[in-house]
């Protein structure tokens, strides 16, 4: 059995460790156990430490949470695709409303009688006849679509707010974690000096002697996994503002407290009546709903005979003073589909957004 250890020499760390290697030998089961209950207390303290000072000379350029969120709702390219959509969508229901413009036409132009008997010709004016009421469902139908573009690019935007925060929140409890893991370093290093001087002097066994060795290592993974992580997140943030450069981005304590706090079951029950029915997703499930109604009665109107032109025509002929006005009009005959097709995509379409409407 090794010898006692003077706890005048020691700090109280070492101590623990010397009391805990009493056995004179080195267990690696035991150790790994010891390193892990470890990471698990740093863990553990960093989330209740106070909020740290603010060092002299900080960079003032770094970005806050409040600030990279303004950035990123307009920035991020899920935010820029979804406004996009929506101005397209706007854009639809202008072209919805429009009218075809009516046709021009002149007919029966004999060129090799025009020089003995004189010019004959028949003007025609051809007006297309739309149906007012699917001009109306169509315009509805855009309306309705453009609802939906806008619920999407609320939900994007509330996504991305959501991802900045969380993130700002690891970033800060990666720091004070980096924090505790520096401490740690400092402390093994001076346990590492004490067990060799120990060691020199024989009261300390070279099996125990590791341990400061492992928790010096132990520290250093610790604190170049947080680095990595750190880089990682560093770039999303980047992405998130739309950043082609370096960015610096400044984290605080209290975006820990704030964002990477759960909320208690009794805060979510009191916000859910209140906001489960204006939430995005459910004005987005709402809006392609609509869209889905008007596409199922554009279906069904389509089935119907309806005018497809009226035409006014004017023939003048030189050689008699008779001259004729005449009418046409074309008239769409369901003969060979009623648009069943159509009408059976469009009402499994409803129930379809109907079910995504519950969810």
């Amino acid at each position: 059995m090794a010898p006692a250890i003077k706890p005048s020499t020691l700090t109280p760390l070492a101590v623990l460790l010397a009391l805990s290697s009493l056995t004179g030998c080195f267990q690696p089961q035991r150790s790994a156990a010891r390193r892990e209950s470890l990471l698990l207390e740093m863990q553990r303290s960093v989330a209740t430490q106070g909020a740290p000072q603010r060092a002299k000379g900080a960079n003032t350029r770094a970005l806050g949470v409040e600030a990279t969120i303004a950035l990123a709702l307009e920035r991020h390219p899920e935010v820029q695709r979804a406004k996009s959509d929506e101005a397209v969508a706007a854009a639809e229901i202008e072209r919805a409303s429009q009218l075809r413009n009516p046709e021009l036409r002149v007919r029966n132009i004999e060129i090799s009688r025009v020089a003995n008997e004189g010019l004959e010709l028949e003007l025609a004016l051809r007006l297309p006849v739309p149906q007012p009421w699917l001009l109306h469902a169509r315009v509805q139908r855009q309306k309705s679509a453009l609802a939906a573009a806008k619920a999407r690019r609320l939900a994007v935007q509330r996504r991305v707010r959501l991802q900045v925060r969380q993130l700002f929140a690891r970033l800060a409890h990666l720091r004070e974690l980096d924090k505790a893991a520096e401490r740690l370093a400092e402390q093994s290093r001076g346990l590492r000096r004490r067990a060799k001087e120990a060691l020199a002097q024989q009261t300390l066994t070279a099996a125990d002697a590791l341990l400061p060795e492992l928790r010096h290592h132990d520290a250093r993974a610790l604190r170049a996994r947080i680095a990595k992580e750190r880089h990682i997140i560093i770039n999303a943030l980047s992405r998130a503002v739309g950043a082609t450069g370096k960015v610096a981005f400044r984290s605080r304590t209290s975006d820990l407290r704030r964002y990477g706090a759960t909320p208690s079951t009794v805060t979510l029950e009191r916000r859910a009546s209140r906001t489960i029915a204006h939430r995005p997703t459910q004005k987005l499930a709402a809006a392609r709903l609509d869209v889905a109604r008007a596409d199922r009665y554009i279906a069904k109107a389509s089935r119907w005979p309806w005018l497809r032109f009226a035409e006014v025509s004017y023939l003048i002929q030189p050689d008699t003073d008779k001259q004729r006005l005449q009418l046409y009009v074309g008239l769409t005959i369901p003969l060979f589909s009623l648009n069943g097709g159509g009408v059976a995509l469009s009402e499994a379409r409803v129930e379809q957004r109907r079910r995504e409407q519950r969810l």
